[in-house]
């Protein structure tokens, strides 16, 4: 009877973890499906600098170095800041007023 009792239980407990086919596995997601759910959310794509304008620097920097795209300040409020001038066609140069981007270039 104790068999058939451990039995019963054993087999109750599998049916519980036995997936519907119809519904999804587990309320969390993968790592991979909330970036992507995130990139849908943005209302700008990191792969083109003239979406980032109007943004807040702040909320795409993360987006940003995520996705290794180097970028760099190159004006604050209209005061030019220091730059290197070597070409780097990847990298995009923000001209920022009050945390905004207001314009991109490449290079």
């Amino acid at each position: 009877m104790k068999t058939l009792c451990v039995i019963l239980t054993v087999v109750f407990l599998v049916s519980c973890r036995v997936e519907k086919k119809d519904e999804p596995a587990s309320s969390s997601s993968s790592p991979v499906e909330v970036k992507e759910e995130k990139e849908k959310e943005m209302a700008y794509d990191v792969k083109d600098a003239d979406s980032l304008v109007g943004h807040k620097l702040d909320e795409v920097q993360a987006a940003l170095e995520a996705a290794g795209i180097r970028f760099r300040v190159v004006e604050r409020d209209g005061e030019p800041l220091p730059a290197t001038m070597d070409y780097l066609p990847e990298r995009l140069n923000f001209k920022i007023k009050d945390g905004v981007i207001v314009g991109v270039t490449k290079g």
